[in-house]
């Protein structure tokens, strides 16, 4: 779908949460990132587990405000993973990235889809100005409207971009690896399992090839026994 647009958030222990948006740009997208960054701030990190963060910063983007603008735009809010780093993403207009490490200086850098650093007020411009009824006082009144302070913003740069790109590039492959790892470690549960099973199965044949014998000492065995008792003869190795 158009208009695709990235949140980045770097949270607790450095945990990073990587979130796809659709229909997300300019105006709205500064808007959604106030909206997600007031509620990160009184966030209780302390108490909260790495693994529930993705779906927690999800949730928050999900909530939308409707206007006669936008109401007919289709939103989804998808979780990715590592590979999914600001240089790899399907973008249009580029992302924002969120360092919320420390909630009381939540900082925030806007870039455009080349992954170059733009001041706030510029990049919403940027994602704005193809527009026909673009209107360059008009947008800088809505920036106003929607962002009463801006102490959090223009606060991240061009080594942070790069610096984010590299790291999800880096816990991406160790992911990969540790994946590659389990799944070695798994085969080899497996054929362990194969090798006991086969154990188990000679032992099973040994136990009833014996007690086939002890049979035949006490009485003939009939025809099923017979070829019972010739077929794991054959399998056991034993002289007919």
């Amino acid at each position: 779908m158009g208009e695709r647009f990235q949140f980045y958030v770097i949270s607790k222990d450095n945990h990073i949460t990587a979130i796809h948006d659709q229909w997300v740009w300019g105006v709205a997208a500064l808007k959604y990132t106030n909206h997600l960054v007031n509620i990160l701030k009184h966030t209780d990190f302390e108490n909260s587990m790495c693994e529930e963060m993705d779906e927690y910063i999800a949730s928050i983007l999900r909530v939308r405000w409707h206007t006669e603008s936008n109401e007919h735009f289709y939103h989804r809010v998808h979780i990715e993973d590592m590979n999914y780093s600001p240089n790899r993403a399907d973008t249009n207009y580029g992302c924002v990235i969120i360092d919320a490490r420390n909630t009381k200086k939540v900082k925030i850098g806007f870039y455009d889809e080349k992954g170059k650093y733009m001041k706030y007020i510029d990049w919403v411009q940027h994602c704005h100005k193809n527009e026909t009824d673009y209107n360059k006082a008009e947008i800088l009144k809505m920036i106003k409207e929607t962002l009463p302070s801006d102490e959090d913003y223009d606060k991240l740069d061009q080594d942070f971009y790069a610096w984010l790109c590299a790291e999800m590039a880096r816990r991406a492959q160790k992911q990969e690896f540790d994946s590659m790892r389990i799944k070695l470690r798994d085969n080899e549960k497996i054929d362990e399992g194969k090798k006991l099973l086969a154990k188990f199965e000679e032992a099973t044949d040994w136990a009833e090839i014996r007690a086939l014998s002890k049979l035949s000492l006490e009485q003939p065995l009939d025809d099923k026994q017979y070829e019972r008792f010739m077929e794991l003869g054959k399998k056991l190795g034993l002289q007919e």
